[in-house]
């Protein structure tokens, strides 16, 4: 019996460092999400985040809203913020330039176990010359609660140029190649 627990914690470690290998990055793209009772095109923009071992988790990602009618369009960053004991209410968000952004919370989501983790979500809007004019360098948002706890949401510059690629290309063609 022994023989076989030792293979098997082998056979898992192979497993782990499998996974743990470097593997060819995929490359970013935005997907379309519509429909016709829908009075905007969504471009959904890829997605990227933080996760700290036994920590807070971070999943964002970018998407821009176009009206069907006039092409006129928003950005938003759609967010989820994971929490252990309680929710962190987050109410304020401000960019690197300390420019105060609108927050909406969207939901709060928790498993029904003590010991999981739930989700806060919300939305932060950001203006077309604020996302532009951090294409180069990137765009930090920190978002913070009344209790001062904060996270440092990172949109990376490959992140921005694929949104607005997408954009570009909706805009002259009416779609977006999706990988």
């Amino acid at each position: 019996m022994l023989p076989k627990r030792r293979s098997f914690a082998i056979l898992a470690l192979m497993l782990m460092l499998v996974a743990c290998a470097p593997t060819e990055p995929r490359p970013l793209h935005t997907s379309i999400a519509t429909d016709e009772f829908r009075k905007t095109v969504d471009i959904d923009g890829p997605y990227g985040g933080t996760s700290s071992f036994g920590g807070t988790q971070t999943l964002f990602r970018l998407e821009t809203r176009v009206d069907k009618q006039t092409h006129g369009y928003v950005h938003v960053l759609r967010a989820a913020v994971s929490f252990i004991d309680r929710p962190f209410n987050f109410v304020y968000a401000a960019d690197d330039t300390a420019e105060q952004l609108r927050l909406v919370r969207i939901a709060r989501e928790r498993a029904d176990c003590a010991v999981c983790d739930g989700w806060e979500k919300f939305q932060i809007d950001i203006s077309d010359a604020a996302l532009r004019a951090h294409a180069a360098t990137g765009y930090a948002i920190k978002v913070s609660s009344r209790d001062e706890y904060s996270v440092i949401l990172t949109i990376s510059p490959a992140m921005i140029a694929t949104q607005l690629a997408g954009l570009e290309e909706f805009l002259k063609t009416g779609t977006v190649a999706s990988q």
